[in-house]
């Protein structure tokens, strides 16, 4: 019997209904000059040092700069973006930490063209435990030269 987690359950329940949230959206098929905005869950993993927070990530080509708003950290790396269907898609990045590289995946699943909900999970990264999850809101807007 499998066991279901609290982030498999809103994997579940996020996924199993995005079909409904989804239906007149749909996610770019490039990121290259955008920029997407994450408002962090705060009562999802308070023990996530981003709880609560805003992050802008932008992109030039394959390359991704993660800043942290509240603090003006900028961490950049690579990535990949993958449309899975027009309203959902997955965004692996690749990210220079200090002297430790992080990689996460980010599942996008659009509301409207330019908004919707996002999970986010760490499969390597200089915070521990390796694997974690968390989850928000997301905008997306045009690339500008500051956040």
């Amino acid at each position: 019997m499998i066991k279901l987690t609290g982030v498999m359950l809103s994997f579940l329940l996020f996924f199993g209904f995005s079909h409904v949230i989804a239906k007149e959206c749909h996610l770019p098929e490039v990121l290259s000059n955008k920029r997407i905005l994450l408002e962090v869950d705060l009562f999802y993993q308070p023990s996530n040092p981003d709880a609560g927070g805003l992050k802008a990530l932008t992109f030039s080509g394959n390359i991704i700069s993660d800043i942290t708003l509240e603090t003006g950290e900028n961490n950049q790396g690579t990535f990949q973006y993958t449309r899975l269907k027009p309203y959902v898609a997955v965004l692996k990045v690749a990210l220079n930490q200090g002297p430790k590289m992080s990689e996460s995946e980010i599942t996008l699943v659009c509301d409207t063209p330019l908004t919707g909900l996002y999970i986010y999970t760490q499969v390597k990264g200089s915070i521990k435990p390796d694997l974690r999850h968390n989850l928000g809101s997301y905008m997306i807007t045009n690339k500008i030269d500051k956040p």
